[in-house]
């Protein structure tokens, strides 16, 4: 009873294991003692495409004339193989008792249908009815001490059924599952009572009754598998389809069982399991490899074979990719898998064709196997299309062919061109992929329904024509059946001639989305009075989002050319209005695998000669829409101006490409304006004390700005500049002002003092494509700061701004600073108003500390030693407000001796001789003589040689320059040190006085500025 209460508690994944249930087809259970396998003949067991095959029995008895014919792989017989451990899983069943089946007691009766249910599910004793009564078991799990299968009775089966029972008999000509999959029904024959060994088998009172064992008698078809701790037996002419698994099993004359493969585990699944053809179609068959959970094995690369494995050998299998259409009977072995799948068409004659299919791994590892069927082709019928799928657009009207067909034979049939005038068809819609919808089919006007609503169809010649709609997507199927003319509709139908109609045909149909309207998401979109104008959207680089809606086809709002492989469909409004249909079948799990995509690059619609920008994979599922959209967050266009985005498949649907959309979005405009600039001052920071660098008013220093239009993500945009309208653009001006205190900076306006290269005055001639392509006003070159006429200053710093004077139709501007300390944004300085114009707010490009310089040389007299050396001081100075001091940060300064720049004016000698006379010299640090040498801390030294003595005193007075305004040898001028105002600047180089010996003055001229022309040193 435990084992009972255990059993009822599992679900039938639960009981899989690697010791498996159903390892082939029969066997019994491990760990059973007393177990046997009788043969009568010709009874097989069948296992297509396996060889050997083993019968897992301790005892194995058969005829000895047909010894070596019990076992077949479906193309020759062999002697079975019985392995002491091919065995079945033991699942310690008990017989079931009162507490499990109940009490009821119910006789269907003749030729009656019954039927049951999960809620109605325990019986001590069921007995189906004789001569066409049918029971009914819909998907669930089921109890009974005793079912009984009256002579020509049937069991149907919907969905997956479990059957627990302890007595079992049928009494022959019994149908049990024979529309289904072995797999749909496993029985647990729980009876604890067997043989005592097979020669008690044919004896009396061998304390097993007819009931006790489950009993299949006579001319029987059964698919399922079968469990039983007791005793199976198999009448004559039975076909068992599935396996057996049980302590003892019988299997009398011309019987079989043909092993559809495990019950749980790894297994190879066929698609559809079963259908019903006219007379040339051919039915496609999807083979794939599936875990233990249904789930695809992707990975499963191998081989397939498959045959079929019932009565009806009628069959024959054809490879898609075989263009001369080949068809193999019965069986075709080596069909290539990859990615756990394959296609393969089945052709046949008649019905009750049942196949099986075996996957063989390219590593070797066990071999799967699976089962459908049945399939059927009636002998005569109607083509649809010349049994090709229809394909067509959602809501988009299809004319395709009928015909009248007879069968010549698997896949072959011909015209009946003597059919003529009207028939009236009943139709029957089916959903394939996705296998549920809402919205049917229409055939000539018609809607398809439930087999009832009928559709007329003209012939001619045994041809016809019919009109589909389908206002939705994925795959349906539409049966026909000729309907018979009611009386009042007789004058309106005539019959075919001659004889009656055929039965059947069915029409196949493959509709996809007319297109992927591209709606809004959350993010309000240009609408589509704003498609072809220049209204901004929102800024470059800011997200939106947009979604696409699989919608159908429509007379309505058409545009653009009305035939398929259009290039693409430009967006209307009306398509993401709630009136526009859309394909609700599209998204469904279990609808035909897609995957519905933005483009990845949005094309420039405006301006002309834009760049186009690549937005990024955006993809999904088809299965993945959430209230019939696809909803893509987070889009970026990094570029201004208005562009195209359009929507796609990733690949074709049911072989169909899907028509392209296309929405113009924008305009996109910019965030803000960038700037990137530097001031390269001209005493680098190397040189000065301060570390900081500096500029001597009339120093030339160099300087550049660059401004583009940026996108949220501060990135440049490329198009800015291609906008040509009078307003599309900024213009900018630049300012450079002496700061007063506080932020913002204002203070009065230097610019009419810096000299600089000047931007063009219209934004067409400053705004130009520049490295990268990108937009951009830029400026560079160098510059000066000029003196006044007076000394001024210091300035430190000045600042240097650009702005905008004539703002673009967005009113873009540079991203302000709050106040001083922030980073990442533009420092703000103030244009002064100057009538006519206002002051301006730009943003600071760079600064400096400008100084008003000067350089002073300091001369000597030397009158006691006249053969010592002396000095001539040089200081660098800068006014300070009121008076010059020295500049103790210039380190950069240079001095020197080279010709042309220094210069001694000799103005009293008491020789001619040159070599004679006081000579000047620079040295270094190490005391070595060098021509130039630069300043420390704002000052320096020439170093002056005495002249020669030797032949008597030799006095000597001298002028000793620096020429600011010649070049040395490198090129260097410094004539911003240049001192004291001369018409219209200041160039006055310095100069000072040297003097060996004195002199009364009435002997010679004195020299304004000459010292110690005394003894006192007055």
């Amino acid at each position: 009873m435990l084992s009972c209460l255990l059993l009822m508690m599992f679900s039938l994944s639960a009981i899989a294991s690697k010791d498996t249930m159903f390892p082939g087809p029969a066997q019994s259970p491990r760990g059973m003692d007393n177990t046997f396998l009788k043969f009568g003949a010709p009874g097989k067991l069948v296992w297509f495409g396996h060889k050997p095959i083993h019968a897992g029995f301790e005892t194995y008895k058969t005829q000895s004339n047909e010894r070596n014919k019990y076992c077949s792989d479906g193309k020759s017989t062999f002697a079975c193989t019985h392995p002491s451990n091919f065995r079945a899983k033991d699942l310690l069943l008990e017989p079931l008792t009162a507490a499990d089946f109940g009490g009821k007691v119910k006789d269907c009766g003749w030729q009656k249908t019954c039927t049951l249910n999960a809620d109605d599910n325990r019986y001590k004793s069921y007995t189906v009815g004789s001569e066409g009564g049918k029971l009914i078991l819909n998907e669930g799990v089921y109890y009974f001490d005793y079912l009984k299968l009256s002579y020509q009775s049937s069991l149907v089966i919907n969905g997956e059924v479990e059957i627990h029972l302890n007595e079992f008999d049928s009494y022959g000509s019994v149908d049990i599952n024979v529309n289904g999959q072995p797999r749909d029904l496993i029985f647990f024959h729980r009876n604890d009572k067997y043989y005592s060994s097979v020669g008690a088998v044919d004896k009396p009172n061998s304390g097993v009754g007819v009931t006790d064992q489950f009993s299949i008698n006579n001319d029987t078809e059964i698919k399922a598998y079968i469990y039983s701790t007791g005793v199976v037996r198999i009448s004559s002419n039975i076909n068992v389809f599935g396996s057996v698994s049980a302590r003892q099993l019988i299997i009398n004359d011309s019987s079989e069982i043909r092993y559809a493969g495990e019950f749980y585990q790894e297994t190879l699944d066929i698609s559809p399991d079963t259908y019903s053809a006219s007379a040339c179609e051919k039915i496609p068959l999807s083979f794939t490899v599936k875990d233990a959970s249904g789930e695809p094995i992707d990975g499963a690369v191998g081989y397939l074979d498959v045959t079929v494995a019932s009565s009806n050998k009628e069959a024959c299998w054809i490879l898609p990719s075989d263009p001369n259409k080949v068809c193999h009977p019965i069986s075709l072995d080596n069909v290539e898998m990859k990615g756990g799948k394959a296609e393969l068409l089945l052709s046949g004659v008649g019905g009750s064709i049942d196949i099986v299919g075996t996957f063989k791994p390219l590593d070797g590892s066990g071999k799967l196997s699976g089962s459908a069927g049945p399939y059927s082709f009636s002998p005569s019928g109607y083509l649809v299309n010349d049994g090709k799928p229809v394909e067509l657009i959602a809501g988009k009207t299809k004319t395709v062919s009928i015909k009248a067909v007879t069968s010549n034979g698997p896949g072959l049939c011909e015209t009946e061109n003597g059919i003529h005038g009207k028939i009236n068809f009943n139709t029957k819609m089916n959903y394939e992929r996705p296998n549920s919808g809402t919205r049917h089919a229409v055939l000539n006007g018609v809607e398809a329904g439930d087999g009832n609503n009928l559709t007329e169809i003209k012939f001619k010649k045994g041809v016809g024509e019919i009109d589909i709609d389908y206002l939705d997507a994925g795959h349906i199927s539409v049966d026909l059946e000729a309907a018979l003319s009611r009386k009042e509709d007789a004058g309106s139908q005539r019959r075919p001639v001659p004889g009656t109609p055929p039965e059947k045909g069915r029409v196949n149909i493959y509709a996809r989305p007319y297109t992927l309207a591209l709606c809004e998401a959350g993010t309000p979109l240009p609408d589509e009075s704003e498609v072809g104008k220049s209204d901004k959207f929102i800024k470059a680089g800011q997200p939106f989002n947009v979604a696409l809606k699989p919608i159908v086809w429509s007379r309505k709002h058409m545009i653009g050319p009305k035939i398929s492989g259009s290039s693409v469909i430009p967006w209307r409004f009306e398509h993401c209005d709630n009136d526009w249909k859309s394909t609700p079948n599209f998204w469904k799990n279990d609808a035909p695998s897609a995957s519905v995509a933005l483009s990845p690059i949005a094309l420039i619609a405006a301006p002309a000669g834009g760049e186009n920008v690549t937005i990024g994979d955006y993809s999904k599922l088809n299965t993945e829409a959430i209230g019939g959209r696809y909803v893509f967050n987070g889009i970026v266009i990094g570029d201004v101006g208005k562009y195209n985005l359009y929507s796609k498949l990733l690949s074709t649907y049911l072989g169909m490409a899907v028509t392209p959309s296309e929405r113009e979005i924008g305009r996109f405009y910019p965030s803000h304006f960038g700037l990137s600039s530097k001031i390269n001052p001209g005493v680098e920071p190397g040189y000065d004390a301060d570390k900081k660098g500096f500029t001597y008013l009339e120093q030339p220093f160099s300087g550049n700005y660059v401004i583009h239009a940026m996108t949220t993500d501060n990135k440049p945009v490329k198009n800015y500049h291609l906008f040509s309208g009078p307003q599309d653009k900024a213009t900018f001006d630049d300012w450079v002002i002496n700061p007063s205190a506080g932020y913002p900076y204002g203070g009065v306006d230097l610019t009419f003092r810096w000299e600089h290269p000047s931007l063009p005055s219209k934004a067409r001639e400053q705004w130009q494509e520049g490295t990268g392509g990108v937009s951009e006003v830029s400026l560079d070159g160098g510059m000066e700061i000029q003196k006044a006429n007076m000394p001024d200053g210091p300035f430190a710093p000045l600042r240097f701004a650009v702005g905008v004077v004539s703002p673009d139709r967005d009113g873009t501007q540079f991203t302000f600073c709050p106040n001083e300390i922030e980073r990442d944004c533009n420092l703000k300085v103030i244009r002064p108003a100057k009538r006519p114009l206002p002051s301006i707010v730009g943003a600071e490009f760079g600064r400096g500390d400008f100084l008003f310089g000067r350089m002073r040389i300091e001369g000597f007299t030397e009158t006691q030693n006249l053969k010592r050396e002396q000095t001539l001081p040089v200081t660098v100075e800068v006014f300070n407000g009121s008076h010059f001091v020295t500049n103790e940060r210039d380190n950069a300064t240079n001095i020197s001796t080279e010709a042309g720049v220094a210069q001694k004016d000799v103005l009293f000698s008491d020789t001619t001789v040159e070599a004679d006379r006081a000579k000047i010299v620079l040295k270094n640090s190490a005391n070595e003589v060098v021509q130039t040498k630069r300043v420390e801390k704002g000052t320096s030294v020439f170093q002056v040689i005495p002249p020669n003595q030797s032949k008597g005193p030799n006095r000597e007075q001298f002028r000793f320059w620096q020429k600011l305004g010649a070049p040395t040898k490198s090129g260097l001028r410094q004539t911003w040190l240049q001192y004291r105002w001369q018409g219209d600047s200041f160039n006055e180089d310095p100069s000072a006085i040297g003097t060996f010996g004195f002199y009364r003055g009435s002997d010679r001229v004195i020299f304004k500025g000459e010292k110690n022309i005394t003894l006192t040193g007055e």
